[in-house]
């Protein structure tokens, strides 16, 4: 794949810092509980390795064992990958790790994917080091990719496939395999069906030769969708996913968008710089097709707005663009560089390219930089993560087997306790997937149905916290708070009236509301 030599010894140097940099970041998200370190990746990743680990239990793809068939997760093929290290690994902490390291081979993947795309396009070797240097400095693509997210799977599917777009492209040669690549990447992120069908009608455009090649590969790809979603429709009784329907059905587009440009700056500030020298990369191609590079981004962008956008992780939907983009903007930043030398300002071309390399690297890391800097931990570690882990240690703790757990955080507690769960914001549970949401709140978490779900499951308990929980009039009437001291901490549970769960020191509403502060569940 590195065919120069300088080439490649660079590429092994950036390569071998990232292993350092990814490293030091996993140990950085682990965190220590009664004397056991605890590995944990972001909750939606759990709900995945929660599907993964039943699949390779032979309880089938389902997130409650033995419950019933509902598909909350997003990517099937990361989830059937994380199937093969459930399969392997029989230790669900270390299993969590596996998964994170695995994390760091696939951004390499991306990296190297960012340098192929841009000897596909016909740009100098300077241009894919500057932008596999931009990938693995992302600190979006790392922090999703190393807390088991999708997303790095995403990216680097799809800069290969871009790569052989612009290969049949450029050599004005279709094939089938440059296009093929679109049913793999849709089973990993299902909304890449329509960047994917784009990208390959540019390409069917671009060439001269063998214009069916790419459409055969394209019908290739869909029939591989296509198998999926009849299976889906078997096993689930469904033509899309649950966490389709509860993302994108009963809210209405005004309040999608408004949620959404409330995220929006984050996304400016990291990427704007990016897309403003991918445009002066774009005026000096001659081949206007080759725009298709920094338009999927900023299609991408749209999309994210479109459904909502994304609070936290930072820009799940775009990141698998921003290769394709770093080529873009690593090709407009030599251009602005030899500009510069043109007209005198410089004798050499060097000092504009390591500065305008090192102000991408800035903005992009600009939003989250104590994170990025591994000063405090990764987002949702802290709250989130270690939380949840400690709800999980007390609900083992004091708990039998058949307990029923209400959750909110779909992922984490019911991967460690091995209880069946009440999903409390909808995404293995249809019913609530199909209310309308409730205005104002981000996509998956604004739909509920505390008196449904609590009056149907009756859970045993619910994990979960924040004001709404304390104040919703079903919980009070028939759950208590209890408290249980972990490891110098506090871990509050709502536990229902007459339920075998044990110990704790229980409050009485009255007491809560005299403090005039609720316990946090997600606290400890």
């Amino acid at each position: 794949m590195v065919r120069n030599r300088r080439t490649k010894w660079w590429m092994v140097g950036l390569l071998a810092a990232h292993g350092v940099y990814a490293g030091a970041m996993i140990a950085r998200t682990s965190f220590v509980i009664e004397g056991k370190r605890y590995f944990c990746l972001y909750d939606d990743a759990m709900i995945t390795l929660q599907y993964a680990r039943n699949l390779a239990e032979g309880h089938g793809l389902v997130w409650n064992a033995g419950g019933p068939h509902v598909e909350g997760f997003t990517s099937p093929a990361w989830t059937l990958l994380l199937a093969g290290v459930a399969w392997v690994v029989e230790d669900p902490v270390r299993r969590c790790l596996v998964v994170q390291c695995l994390g760091i081979p696939i951004i390499w993947l991306t990296a190297l994917g960012a340098l192929r795309l841009a000897r596909a396009s016909r740009m100098p070797d300077v241009v894919g080091l500057m932008a596999a240097l931009w990938v693995l400095v992302y600190y979006n693509l790392n922090n999703l990719t190393l807390l088991g997210m999708e997303t790095g799977l995403a990216a680097a599917v799809m800069t290969f496939g871009l790569a052989a777009v612009m290969r049949a492209i450029t050599r004005r040669t279709g094939t089938v395999w440059s296009t093929a690549w679109i049913g793999p990447m849709v089973l990993v992120r299902p909304e890449a069906l329509v960047f994917g069908l784009f990208a390959g009608a540019v390409e069917v455009l671009g060439v001269r030769r063998r214009r069916w090649q790419p459409v055969l590969g394209a019908a290739l790809g869909l029939l591989l969708v296509a198998g999926y979603v009849g299976w889906r429709w078997s096993y689930y009784g469904a033509l899309v996913p649950n966490t389709y329907v509860l993302k994108l059905t009963g809210w209405p587009w005004w309040d999608r968008l408004r949620v959404a440009l409330h995220d929006l700056p984050v996304t400016v500030v990291s990427l704007g710089p990016l897309v403003l020298l991918a445009l002066a990369g774009v005026r000096g191609i001659r081949q206007p097709r080759f725009a298709l590079l920094l338009l999927l981004p900023l299609l991408a962008i749209a999309y994210q707005i479109y459904v909502g956008g994304d609070h936290l992780p930072r820009d799940r939907f775009v990141v698998p663009f921003v290769p394709a983009l770093a080529v873009m903007g690593a090709y407009g930043l030599t251009r602005l560089a030899r500009l510069v030398v043109q007209a005198g300002w410089l004798t050499r071309r060097t000092w504009p390219i390591r500065v305008g390399a090192a102000a991408i690297v800035v903005a992009f890391n600009a939003v989250s930089l104590p994170h990025a800097l591994l000063l405090v931990p990764p987002q949702s570690v802290e709250q989130g993560n270690s939380a949840n882990v400690a709800h999980a240690i007390i609900i083992n703790r004091y708990t039998d087997p058949d307990t029923t757990v209400a959750v909110g955080f779909a992922g984490t507690v019911p991967y460690f306790t091995g209880r069946t769960c009440v999903d409390l914001l909808g995404k293995c549970d249809p019913h609530i997937a199909h209310l309308p949401a409730k205005l104002g709140i981000r996509a998956g978490h604004n739909k509920y149905d505390f008196a449904w779900s609590l009056n149907h499951y009756k859970p045993d308990l619910i994990s979960a916290g924040g004001p709404k929980y304390y104040d919703d009039p079903v919980i009070r009437a028939h759950y208590r708070v209890r408290r249980y001291p972990l490891d110098g901490g506090d871990v509050f549970l709502l536990v229902r009236d007459g339920s075998r769960v044990r110990g704790g020191k229980t409050y009485s509403w009255a007491e809560i509301d005299r403090r005039a502060v609720y316990p946090q569940g997600q606290s400890w």
